[in-house]
């Protein structure tokens, strides 16, 4: 599935920017043989053979089911926000003859049309090739699209360890795993990236819609994408119900997505023009794709839509909206032809008093609207409120201000931070040092970074170590689930001694012992429902203060 570039300079109908400030074209992936003939011997001889094991050890259903409908085998990893993730270039070819020069239009899918391919040395693409799209090495990288069983079944293969970043035909084995499902159909998940593959093993079972791996680029491939092969009682079954397609009778899918599906699959915003990767290196293993959230005034901002299944004359309108809500620029556009996989980008010059704030790139495109947004100008810091004189083994809180849609990140030197991260509130405990420094950063909605915000503080010494007063101090266990022992080893008479169980708010829990302690050893037995926290243990008197964090997991 190498992929290259084809540029085309193409304009319907568009307003507010000259003509030369627009880029874009098809994104091609050319095909190639995803399993060599000495694979799939290899393969379906393992698979025959881990069959019969399985089978003989009780571990493999009795009675197949005579149906069983597919659900679709992608996913979108958490923390991503693609409108979708793949593309497809390749159906299975169900016309026997091999391309040649004599006969050079050998392909048939399962929609009589020719989004498949074969190869003249005798194969027949014999799965449905997804690719991800846009970015698919980085894609990859991120682990941003995920493989999923197609339906409840039972693990009876896997090939793991491969390198992954393969970009020519070279022979070399696939990640893959593979399921026998109810209905004794075998579906096959190839190309996946190295050591993604599900922790499962061989004969442990797999719900539809369980995570099985990551689409990767491992065996014959020259980018990343799943190769989803299917079997059932030996033979090579296409899931899409059409009219050439000779292997079913009814759709194998719950609900079949149709031929061409003109969706987008991204909007994003980039610094320059955004490139793409035919192969990984050494010195480069994602693309120079120059995504960019965070622009200034006077700055040139990229505005780039990524398709899949885009037909010609297909209309779609732009619009980049100021936070005022005002619009900076509208414009519409149609693909000249209908592909695969297509990409558009157009670029403005930022005026140089352009409003500060979080700016909205959209696109309507085939009844959806997909929005971006993005930055412009600095992401203010926020000063931090809290005692600068503070003490030290005790629980203190720390803020700045809450701006909505912000998150924040703070960071200690000579403390630790016990709870709040990410928020615009936390609680700290400082040591028993001189000095301690406590800053925050400020992150919005865009993922755009403020300067950071610091405060230096000077700790003030509390412990009167030299009394000698409280010898040793133990809690077990701890971590704890509420029930625990504190053991005490008193050097004299301590007057006045208060011990008090407190909440990371400085909040009275419990109360555990108050009044004099002779010297000696003393023992406190605590059985109190504790939610699951950090807590601070308390013992106060005229002459000591001591604290210890208790943890209930």
């Amino acid at each position: 599935m190498k992929r290259y570039l084809s540029l085309l300079f193409f304009l319907f109908s568009i307003s507010c920017f000259a003509q030369n400030n627009f880029r874009g074209g098809e994104y091609i992936h050319h095909a190639g043989e995803c399993v060599s003939q000495s694979e799939y011997t290899r393969i379906h001889q393992m698979l025959s053979e881990n069959i019969q094991m399985l089978r003989a050890k009780g571990l493999l259903p009795q009675n197949a089911r005579n149906t069983l409908e597919y659900s679709w085998p992608l996913r979108q990893a958490d923390g991503f926000s693609y409108n979708e993730i793949y593309g497809i270039s390749n159906f299975v070819d169900h016309n026997e003859e091999y391309s040649s020069s004599d006969t050079p239009s050998t392909i048939t899918d399962y929609n009589c049309q020719s989004r498949s391919y074969d190869t003249g040395d005798g194969y027949n693409h014999s799965g449905t090739d997804y690719f991800t799209w846009p970015f698919g090495w980085k894609m990859m990288a991120d682990k941003h699209a995920e493989i999923i069983a197609i339906a409840d079944g039972t693990i009876i293969g896997k090939d793991d360890g491969n390198h992954d970043e393969n970009c020519t035909f070279n022979g070399d084995t696939w990640n893959a795993l593979y399921v026998l499902h109810e209905d004794n159909s075998v579906s096959w998940y190839g190309h996946m990236k190295k050591n993604s593959l599900t922790t499962k093993d061989i004969g442990e079972s797999v719900v539809a819609g369980e995570y099985l791996g990551v689409i990767g680029s491992s065996g014959n491939s020259t980018g990343p994408h799943l190769h989803l092969e299917i079997y059932k009682n030996g033979n090579l079954i296409d899931p899409y119900l059409g009219t050439c397609n000779p292997t079913i009778i009814e759709s194998c899918w719950e609900e079949q997505k149709p031929y061409r599906e003109p969706s987008i699959n991204t909007i994003l915003t980039h610094d320059a023009d955004p490139n793409f990767l035919d192969c990984p290196s050494p010195t480069q293993s994602i693309e120079n794709h120059n995504i960019q959230n965070c622009f200034q005034a006077g700055q040139a901002v990229y505005f780039a839509a990524y398709y899949h299944d885009q037909i010609a004359g297909l209309l779609a309108q732009y619009r980049v909206i100021m936070p005022n809500g005002t619009i900076f620029q509208n414009w519409q556009h149609a693909s000249p032809e209908t592909y695969n996989a297509s990409y558009w980008y157009w670029w403005w010059t930022l005026p140089s008093n352009a409003m500060s704030g979080i700016w909205t790139f959209e696109v309507k495109f085939g009844g959806e609207t997909v929005t971006h947004e993005f930055s412009v100008g600095n992401v203010l810091a926020t000063s931090i409120s809290g005692p600068i004189t503070p003490e030290p083994l005790t629980s203190i809180t720390y803020s700045t201000s809450n701006q909505n849609g912000f998150t924040y990140e703070w960071t200690i030197e000579n403390g630790t931070i016990l709870d709040g991260q990410g928020t615009s509130e936390v609680m700290v405990e400082w040591e028993d040092l001189s000095e301690g420094e406590i800053c925050v950063t400020n992150i919005n909605a865009t993922d755009c970074i403020s300067t950071a915000s610091c405060l230096m503080v000077d700790i003030i010494a509390v412990h009167i170590n030299e009394a000698k007063i409280l010898n040793s101090l133990e809690i077990a266990p701890n971590p704890n689930n509420g029930q625990f022992t504190i053991i005490l080893e008193w050097g004299r008479t301590a007057e006045n001694i208060n011990i008090q169980l407190l909440n990371t708010a400085g909040q009275e829990v419990q109360e555990i012992f108050s009044g004099d302690i002779l010297e000696g050893r003393q023992g406190f037995f605590v059985n109190w429902p504790l939610a699951a926290g950090v807590y601070l243990l308390i013992i106060q008197g005229l002459e000591i203060i001591e604290t210890q964090k208790i943890v209930v997991p």
